[in-house]
């Protein structure tokens, strides 16, 4: 946390080939609106803005967290992800960097309700 108002988070991917796809997710019951490399989560009167710093073109998207009608999985109701896909573009380490800043309108530390964070490796 940087100055009680930023947030850093950093994945490193390491040891994947050129053009392997990787996706970072964040499953979270808050209204999600996005605008290319940032995104605003809203819930009641909080909101959370966050922003990926690299890698570079990176950009969010909406996803549905809802799972197949296949009579295992369970509905994930008021539910959305939170997408970042992106891919290597040459051997090394992949810095997955974003910031997060609170907006309150009040001088309350707000929280959402952020389900899970994940990283996956997709091919």
């Amino acid at each position: 946390m940087v100055g009680n108002k930023t947030v850093s988070i950093r994945d490193d991917v390491a040891g994947a080939k050129p053009g392997l796809s990787v996706r970072w997710q964040m499953v979270t019951h808050t209204k999600i609106s996005v605008n290319n490399n940032q995104a605003t989560l809203q819930q009641n009167d909080r909101t959370l803005a966050v922003k990926i710093i690299s890698p570079v073109g990176a950009h969010f998207e909406i996803a549905s967290a809802q799972p197949p009608d296949d009579g295992v999985n369970q509905p994930n109701p008021n539910s959305q992800i939170l997408v970042m896909n992106t891919r290597f573009r040459r051997p090394g380490v992949l810095p997955l960097k974003s910031s997060s800043s609170r907006r309150p309108s009040s001088g309350k530390i707000p929280a959402l309700d952020i389900a899970a964070l994940v990283l996956t490796q997709t091919r």
